[in-house]
């Protein structure tokens, strides 16, 4: 993932599941919080840019 958030931008990537499949991650999101990212682009990968892509609002 980080590899990505270099070549792509963190504006560009989205978060999913496997829903309604079981999470196989006993704590989801770890590996994205271990990048140690600022908040604006992990927000960015969380949810924001699902919301645009959406053109939804919070």
């Amino acid at each position: 993932m980080g590899h990505m958030v270099h070549v792509v931008g963190a504006d560009r990537l989205l978060i999913g599941s496997d829903y309604p499949f079981a999470i196989q991650e006993k704590e989801p999101g770890r590996a994205l919080k271990q990048l140690a990212l600022p908040e604006d682009q992990l927000e960015l990968i969380q949810y924001r840019n699902c919301l645009s892509y959406l053109r939804a609002t919070r």
